[in-house]
């Protein structure tokens, strides 16, 4: 009984991060994840009579680990393709939110986003610095430090804001930014 709510339980996580794509788009099932799930399964199934309740959980822990994992690579795949298709700003804008509710699983996309603030759309820019706030990587600071050159006071407000929840250790950037920046309600946000 307790594997049969083990699978349910990893299942239910692997649907809860499909819902990251966008409920217009199908789930990645394909042949390859449906093997990859299938063989785990066996291996579960085949082991875990012989293991302990709590190896078992572990086990089941472990699976939805590698379940959610490969399904968050297919995502990234199909995003990356995705982004490198679309042609305008909007679109583009709209496949980089996506990729930020990935969180730090979106770490392998982070090259791509920061080519993406060599174009002129403000909106875009502040998508990007809201997507890379949200992997949080050490490479965030270095491309958050580009928003405070931009000429644009909404795309400045939007790094910092990003910087401030990727929780970066170094804010003397940030700080010396501020010292210059007219605007007192940025500079309130970024105290928050």
């Amino acid at each position: 009984m307790s594997r049969s709510l083990a699978l349910l339980a990893t299942f239910g996580l692997s649907l809860s991060l499909l819902s990251a794509c966008g409920d217009d788009e199908p789930a990645p099932e394909n042949a390859e994840t449906q093997t990859y799930v299938k063989k785990e399964s066996t291996t579960l199934a085949n082991e875990g009579s012989a293991l302990s309740p709590e190896e078992e959980a572990a086990r089941a822990a472990e699976r939805a680990k590698k379940v959610a994992d490969h399904e968050a690579l297919l995502k990234l795949n199909k995003l990356s393709a995705k982004l490198k298709k679309a042609e305008d700003a909007f679109d583009k804008a709209e496949i980089v939110g996506k990729i930020a509710a990935l969180g730090p699983a979106a770490k392998p996309l982070l090259p791509e986003l920061e080519k993406l603030l060599e174009e002129d759309d403000a909106e875009l820019k502040i998508q990007v610095f809201r997507a890379v706030g949200a992997i949080a990587e050490k490479d965030a600071s270095r491309i958050l430090r580009r928003a405070f050159e931009d000429d644009e006071e909404a795309v400045k407000s939007a790094a910092l804001d990003a910087w401030r929840k990727a929780g970066i250790a170094d804010v003397s950037p940030a700080l010396r930014f501020l010292d210059g920046f007219e605007e007192a309600s940025v500079q309130r946000s970024a105290l928050r």
